[in-house]
């Protein structure tokens, strides 16, 4: 743990000397920072958030990126249902022995919202479990799932409640120098980023994105970065993993994420209106060979097109030719390939 001075002003001339980045991912996520990831719900965030830390506890790469080993520090707010199921998925995937990885669970909400009750005890919990000499990596990362439940109550559209939860969330990480990722739900209009006073989006240095793409696909997009480059993508799949039956003898199953490949992009045709419609279906009929303007306009007329308003011709052909569906070659009018 870091027991830092604070609010010393050091001159320019010694700039040198201030604290420098220092990546817990690299190129993703810096110690000591704040991040969300968010998304909506069966996006795969958690399995996500899971393995990225997964990944941290392990001192192992992520996405062939490097990480600085540290102790994983999980609040489960929903009293940890499912969470030991998914960490058991993983450690069956990657074949692992959990007494060597420094992941620990908190089975139960914490109140960031009220007082600082919660905030000095967990800061006293991580203090005592990684005291000198305790064998474990110095350095942490604490997930708190979900931002919702740590309001405890408290108004998410509220800046007082935001504000609060985003001071207390600066309290952590001051006193354990920990890295304090939190696990979120996007609003109805996902375009408009995590639910939420717009408080959170201004307070965190790394905002990521988790998104369902259908067909098993789904993406986690930087959104923001304090300091870094935004827009990476990781694509990912959850891989089933069969677990030991229940009490009843029933199947249990959980999920790991797995990399995956970018999808195909989509090939989205372009709105077409009715007439636009008929009149590239005619020179589409003509095939390789085209129509020249008299021919493709008398064709039209025939249909009805043109035929009380000449403007109107130019201005479906230029319509189509601005979407790049036709394109002319002196007097003779193409679908373009």
């Amino acid at each position: 743990m870091m027991n830092v001075e604070r609010l010393i002003p050091v001159h320019w001339s010694r700039a040198s000397n201030l604290p420098r980045r220092r990546p817990l991912v690299k190129r993703l996520l810096d110690q000591g920072a704040l991040s969300v990831v968010y998304g909506e719900s069966n996006s795969g965030k958690t399995f996500f958030a899971l393995d990225l830390a997964a990944h941290i506890a392990r001192g192992i790469p992520w996405r062939d990126r490097r990480v600085t080993p540290s102790t994983v520090i999980y609040i489960a707010c929903e009293g940890g249902v499912g969470i030991e199921e998914r960490l058991e998925a993983y450690a069956r995937h990657h074949g692992i022995d959990k007494a060597e990885v420094p992941f620990f669970v908190v089975p139960e909400p914490i109140d960031l919202c009220s007082d600082d009750t919660d905030v000095r005890l967990l800061t006293k919990r991580i203090t005592d479990l990684m005291q000198p000499g305790s064998e474990l990596p110095g350095d942490c990362l604490i997930i708190i799932d979900t931002l919702s439940r740590a309001l405890a109550g408290g108004d998410e559209n509220s800046s007082a409640a935001m504000g609060t939860l985003v001071r207390h969330c600066d309290a952590l990480r001051i006193a354990t120098d920990a890295h304090v990722l939190l696990i979120h739900h996007c609003g109805k209009a996902t375009e408009k980023g995590a639910r939420g006073h717009s408080l959170l989006r201004s307070a965190v240095d790394t905002e990521i994105e988790v998104k369902n793409l259908g067909e098993g696909d789904r993406v986690a997009k930087v959104m923001k970065q304090r300091d870094l480059p935004t827009g990476e993508e990781f694509h990912f799949r959850l891989a089933v993993v069969d677990l030991d039956p229940d009490e009843d003898g029933e199947p249990v199953s959980s999920c790991v994420a797995v990399p995956s490949d970018a999808p195909p992009p989509a090939v989205s045709s372009p709105k077409l209106s009715p007439n636009q419609q008929t009149m590239y279906g005619i020179l589409h009929e003509a095939g390789a060979k085209g129509l020249t303007t008299e021919e493709w306009n008398a064709r039209a007329r025939e249909v009805g097109i043109g035929d009380r308003r000449k403007a109107d011709l130019v201005d479906i052909r230029n319509a189509l030719k601005s979407k790049d569906l036709i394109r002319q070659y002196g007097e003779i009018w193409v679908v373009t390939q």
